[in-house]
């Protein structure tokens, strides 16, 4: 039986069960004792660790106006919709639209702006942290830190900070709702001529050892293998298949992107000749898949590889999460119980090998450390910015060098029209 975790504590499970039974006299000893034994407390892993910030800071802000019954309802998506006049147009979710852009929730009642009142915020702030130079001595640096802060001011601020916020959100949860909406039309559409690779790269795994030492236990001398997951599509064939490169390079920039991708893609032109249009999908870092370095790679090793077309789309932020990131977890769930059956892993390649005996249904492949460095040193020092980089979700290229953009991705390539001027499109 499928276990459940509570989310209250038994106090409140046994105050509600009293309040729904009135003629009970249970007490709560006798309840604690009676509980069934697949209802468990809640553990440390349950806990939510991926969330949207944009999400929770306006749930948050969303929360306290409920405690002070200015809003009927606490569900973001309506309070999004209630201010647009289409929640499927992009110019209205965009607050483009001459009707209603000028629009703001309409609260439930009376109040008084200078009432003074708490609520948080998860905010970003600037820190110090004491790090070693390269004379190894101790110095403070400035760090940037997300904290979960408690912020004190009037009723009329937090009202202007909510609308603002919502304004934020109808555009965040129109490119939420299109780049799931594309990734699901896609994948039902695409012709034997195209292929859809959705990548990821998984949180480092830390190598272990069956048995340890002490000093062996501790961070510094534990070594970490990169994953990089993902799951391939390709048109017109039933089954799709789950691959993981595996490299001892912590390195995460456009090249060693690219160096993972290379044996997959190679994967792709021997298995599946006829593939000429390489659809991929992932989350939008700035530091990895979304920025100048990765769109010039793009642009240029998809067609050194002999496919004629690519597209690129991007995920909204903090909503990337999907199969890929299944992948790694059965990965490193299955080299946690070969190190308890007495496997070492010690390093990248002994992962690697292990999991490759271990004979899962999931391609494996071994990026060699030095090729990932040779990617980097090979790398153009000086390219060019692309304009609104951080507001794009989908670029495509046709030519060696030459990209289309656009706000979001647009359903007319799932028809392989690609050269459609939907979604303010942009080339480059």
């Amino acid at each position: 039986m499928q276990k459940r975790f509570l989310n209250d504590t038994i106090k409140n499970l046994h105050r509600k069960f009293l309040l729904e039974n009135p003629s009970s006299q249970l007490s709560y000893p006798l309840f604690c004792c009676m509980r069934p034994f697949w209802v468990v407390h809640p553990s440390i892993s349950d806990r939510e660790t991926c969330l949207c910030k944009v999400h929770e800071n306006l749930s948050f802000l969303v929360q306290k106006l409920r405690t002070l019954q200015l809003v009927g309802t606490a569900d973001l998506e309506v309070l999004a919709n209630s201010i647009c006049c289409d929640p499927a147009s992009k110019e209205c979710m965009y607050g483009e639209c001459v009707q209603c852009r000028s629009n703001v929730y309409q609260l439930n009642s009376e109040y008084d702006a200078e009432d003074p009142v708490k609520f948080v915020q998860w905010t970003t702030e600037l820190g110090e942290r004491r790090k070693k130079n390269k004379e190894s001595e101790k110095e403070s640096q400035p760090v940037r830190m997300t904290v979960k802060k408690e912020i004190e001011c009037s009723l009329g601020d937090m009202i202007d900070m909510f609308q603002n916020q919502l304004r934020v959100f109808t555009r965040h949860q129109f490119n939420i709702k299109t780049q799931y909406i594309h990734y699901r039309e896609l994948k039902k559409s695409m012709k034997s001529d195209e292929c859809l690779i959705h990548i990821d790269f998984s949180e480092n795994y830390a190598c272990k050892l069956s048995a340890e030492i002490q000093a062996a236990h501790f961070a510094s001398s534990q070594q970490q293998a990169t994953l990089h997951t993902g799951i391939l599509h390709v048109g017109g064939v039933d089954k799709h298949m789950c691959f993981t490169t595996i490299s001892a390079s912590k390195e995460k920039s456009p090249p060693a992107i690219w160096t993972h991708l290379s044996p997959v893609l190679d994967y792709v032109k021997t298995h599946h000749p006829s593939v000429s249009l390489v659809n991929f999908f992932s989350d939008g870092p700035c530091t990895q898949y979304r920025q100048k370095g990765n769109f010039y790679m793009f642009s240029t090793e998809l067609f050194k590889k002999g496919f004629k077309k690519g597209t690129w789309s991007f995920f909204e932020a903090s909503h990337g999460k999907g199969a890929p990131d299944g992948v790694g977890g059965v990965l490193k769930r299955t080299a946690d119980r070969l190190v308890g059956e007495g496997k070492d892993i010690q390093n990248a390649k002994q992962l690697y090998d292990c999991l490759l005996n271990a004979q899962t249904s999931i391609q494996l492949f071994y990026i060699d450390e030095e090729a990932v460095g040779k990617a980097v040193q090979k790398m153009p020092k000086q390219l060019p910015v692309v304009p609104s980089t951080m507001s794009l979700h989908q670029m495509i290229t046709l030519k060696p060098g030459k990209i289309i953009y656009r706000d979001v991705s647009c359903l007319c390539s799932t028809k392989q029209i690609l050269e459609c001027t939907c979604h303010n499109t942009q080339r480059f």
